[in-house]
């Protein structure tokens, strides 16, 4: 009887720490800060500027919050003056992470106190980051220092903290 109890002991300390240790989820995402400012001047019928700053935040559970904030300066015509509209959003996202590569899947946008800017105005001049179900991909290359730099086709480079 001696034996089965000191064999059960001795298996429950053993096994016990690797079950409690697996029972945590893994850690397979980011815990990253990104902040960029952003002018983006648009001439063609009318006159577009959009300016503001856009921060995400990553977090290791796969999920990350991105506000945009600034605002779109749209001149129509000589007979009419400039439009002024404030922008005030926030994106909830998912993402993974493959091989070097961030997806990144919008779930939710919401607009936030103050935001006026028209929906068309936002489907056509807002990141597409922040239009619902949007996927996205970006390269990923950490430094030395635990920080990473963010890249996408045709956009400048992101440099993001780590937490």
């Amino acid at each position: 009887m001696n034996k089965k109890i000191l064999a059960s002991v001795f298996v429950t300390l053993n096994v016990a720490p690797w079950l409690a240790l697996f029972s945590y989820p893994a850690k397979t995402g980011l815990e990253l800060y990104c902040s960029v400012p952003f002018e983006i001047k648009i001439v063609k019928q009318q006159s577009i500027t959009l300016q503001g700053t856009i921060k995400t935040h990553y977090y290791p559970d796969r999920t990350a919050i991105s506000f945009i904030s600034g605002g779109l300066v749209q001149t129509a015509t000589q007979l009419s003056g400039e439009k002024h509209w404030r922008i005030n959003r926030r994106a909830e996202l998912n993402y993974h992470l493959a091989e070097g590569y961030l997806h990144s899947l919008t779930q939710q946008v919401h607009p936030a106190f103050g935001d006026n800017l028209p929906q068309p105005l936002a489907e056509t001049y807002l990141f597409p980051t922040y239009k619902k179900q949007h996927r996205d991909y970006y390269q990923l290359a950490r430094l030395d220092n635990n920080d990473v730099i963010v890249s996408m086709a045709g956009m400048p480079r992101l440099y993001c903290h780590s937490q």
